[in-house]
């Protein structure tokens, strides 16, 4: 029997905007505290803040957090920092720092992980010990009170699988997921989008929107129960993330046109 392309698998929301639909939904459904998983620099963490949540930023790359850490506007911000990796077990965990340190490849800088590369693999890295912890044992001693309500940005370069894994315990107080996956590997042992997919569904969680992307996308995952009272909300929303997609697409390919006859 022939095997499906992975990326076939996923007809089930339209492709939009995601980051927009991610900081619109995680308004409206109340979300306290929105986690950055795999923060980087922090833009998107700074974005959030304007949601009203309460922002938690995790960043396991050491250089990285160095920078985060000497940078005044993040605490001013009311962003937290942590040097740690989300993973599905608390413990110290090895991480792979790609080397970034010539001008031209500084982009490198985002492609550090638990995981070594599958591709590209004549970056050099650097080993490092890292904390690892589950997030929901992190959150559950981090907040104060049950009824928070949470939101997950989760960008970790071929471990989302396991950061998932490691939500179980909070998954009901979690409305929304917006997750990097693959549906090829780029590092070693990862999970693809199918068995990400299947896992979210376990958990209670239903994909209903997607960026860009082939090999490589962010999907958004809901909470069921988020889902089921807030339809109406949920497909208004979805469709205005499309609607801005588009005019993005629209706008660049009418500034590469005027370009071109310039």
């Amino acid at each position: 029997m022939a095997t499906r392309d992975p990326c076939t698998l996923f007809r089930i929301g339209p492709i939009v905007n995601s980051e927009f639909l991610f900081r619109s939904l995680a308004k409206h459904l109340g979300a306290e505290v929105i986690c950055d998983v795999g923060a980087f620099d922090c833009f998107h963490s700074r974005r959030f803040r304007a949601t009203g949540a309460k922002v938690i930023a995790f960043e396991a790359n050491p250089v990285n957090f160095d920078a985060l850490a000497r940078d005044a506007s993040l605490s001013a911000a009311g962003i937290e920092l942590f040097n740690y990796a989300a993973w599905n077990r608390d413990e110290e965990i090895t991480f792979n720092v790609i080397d970034a340190t010539a001008r031209d490849v500084a982009w490198r800088k985002m492609i550090s992980s638990i995981r070594e590369r599958a591709v590209d693999t004549s970056y050099p890295s650097e080993p490092v010990r890292v904390r690892g912890v589950r997030l929901d044992t992190f959150l559950t001693d981090r907040l104060a009170g049950p009824a928070r309500t949470i939101a997950l940005w989760i960008d970790v370069e071929g471990a989302a699988y396991e950061v998932l894994e490691g939500i179980a315990g909070i998954r009901e107080r979690v409305c929304l997921v917006h997750v990097e996956v693959e549906a090829r590997a780029f590092w070693q042992g990862q999970r693809l989008w199918p068995e990400i997919d299947s896992l979210m569904r376990q958990l209670g969680f239903t994909p209903i929107a997607r960026s860009p992307g082939d090999k490589q996308f962010d999907v958004l995952f809901l909470n069921d129960r988020w889902l089921e009272r807030s339809r109406a909300i949920v497909g208004v929303t979805t469709f205005l993330a499309w609607a801005r997609l588009r005019a993005g697409l629209a706008r660049k390919k009418l500034r590469s046109l005027l370009g071109a006859h310039a």
